[in-house]
């Protein structure tokens, strides 16, 4: 199982074969014409994640997964980009990953934009404004 790390400003081309990951993270661009995220894969939400890992070409979301967050993520409300495509398929399987690291006191949940799988993190409980 090959979990890759990008670096910010780099370029991993895997060519026109089919690339199957145990992980993907790092904010750079993957080249090629057919990324698949297995199924159990994970994916590293890190607040340098700014700009989300790009595959340019298109990522398969094989099944199940895991977003993994920082040991020392805090309260508030977070929106991690975590990777980019130009098709992106399997978007469905989202609703099958699992989060590790996530404090008790948060909930989180994975969302597809403009073909960008965001964690978006938000603080549990109830808020009430009162005037």
């Amino acid at each position: 199982d090959v979990e890759v790390v990008v670096a910010a400003g780099a370029t991993l081309d895997v060519g026109y074969v089919e690339q199957t990951l145990a992980g993907l993270s790092g904010g750079g661009m993957v080249k090629g014409t057919g990324v698949v995220l297995a199924d159990g894969a994970t994916l590293v939400a890190t607040t340098a994640n700014d700009a989300p890992t790009t595959v340019d070409g298109q990522l398969t979301i094989a099944g199940g997964g895991k977003v993994v967050f920082p040991a020392d993520l805090v309260r508030g409300n977070y929106d991690f980009a975590l990777v980019g495509a130009t098709t992106l398929v399997g978007a469905e399987n989202l609703a099958d990953w699992t989060f590790e690291n996530l404090p008790r006191n948060m909930t989180a949940e994975l969302v597809v934009e403009d073909n960008v799988i965001h964690c978006k993190v938000y603080r549990k409980g109830l808020f009430v404004i009162i005037k």
